[in-house]
């Protein structure tokens, strides 16, 4: 995966997000670092947007659909030596020989283009690669922000790694390119991301609930199914945590998010550890 840095913003998520967005964003700029500009930012977590030198590509001018789609492939298999074959095997699996050749060649022109800022996509010898000194993508940022905090868990004081964690979590937003839900290319690093996402929100939760402060264990669970309410493994210890302190009703809550979101949003069952939670302590 290419070189990125972190994006130095905690986003703090709360029952009324809006009332203390601006409180939030204040506290943030004065105790987290700020990361370098980049002449091309790329987007991909919760939302697609790409920024060019800080602007929003995506509200200047229309995008052209298989454009945008060839930087979603390129960023979803790692940005980095990328084979040609199997960019044209994703986006244009119905061409064949020297007519698919040509139609990536054009469209990766068109793309570069549109992009505005030289030398970011090279294509050398067969596979493409984005320059990670001019382009700062938000998935790498995030994978990198996480494993950095695992190494320091072992290595530095506990502040070091929570503050490592907090900060790649604040990246994701949410699943990988959602609308590309039905794209097999896509599949595989949203179920990763996801699943990176899930562990650190978990990691935190934790540790504030081996410290004896359940509330703040609460509010990494909370957080963690506002961002991601696909995000499976969070429900039975937000219920669990939440039944313990007395608070059944907001348990109850929880459960009925769940089985909303299997139920009606992905056609799957009811977890069964969260049913057996309903089942033995709600009920």
């Amino acid at each position: 995966m290419m070189g990125c840095l972190i994006q130095a913003e905690y986003r703090m998520i709360t029952n009324d997000p809006e009332e203390s967005r601006g409180t939030r964003r204040k506290a943030m700029k004065e105790t987290l670092p700020q990361r370098k500009s980049w002449p091309l930012e790329i987007y991909m977590l919760g939302h697609c947007e790409i920024r060019v030198e800080g602007v929003a590509l995506l509200k200047r001018r229309k995008t052209p659909h298989r454009l945008l789609e060839l930087l979603q492939v390129i960023v979803a298999s790692g940005g980095a030596a990328v084979p040609v074959s199997y960019l044209i095997d994703q986006l244009w699996p119905e061409s064949d020989g020297d007519r698919a050749v040509a139609t990536f060649s054009k469209t990766l022109k068109r793309l570069r283009k549109y992009l505005a800022v030289e030398r970011v996509i090279h294509l050398e010898h067969g596979p493409v690669t984005l320059d990670s000194t001019r382009c700062w993508v938000d998935v790498c940022a995030f994978e990198q922000g996480v494993a950095r905090s695992e190494h320091l868990i072992s290595s530095v004081p506990l502040k070091g790694w929570m503050q490592e964690l907090q900060q790649a979590l604040a990246l994701y937003h949410g699943p990988f390119l959602l609308d590309q839900r039905l794209k097999p290319w896509a599949v595989a690093i949203r179920e990763r991301l996801r699943e990176c996402f899930v562990k650190g929100v978990a990691r935190l939760s934790d540790h504030w609930q081996r410290l004896g402060r359940l509330e703040q264990a609460i509010q990494w669970l909370n957080r963690g199914l506002q961002v991601d309410p696909h995000a499976a493994p969070l429900y039975g210890p937000l219920i669990t945590l939440l039944s313990a302190t007395g608070r059944k009703t907001e348990a109850a809550v929880v459960y009925h998010q769940c089985a909303r979101v299997f139920v009606k949003e992905l056609g799957r069952p009811i977890p069964q550890a969260v049913q057996h939670l309903y089942k033995n302590v709600l009920s």
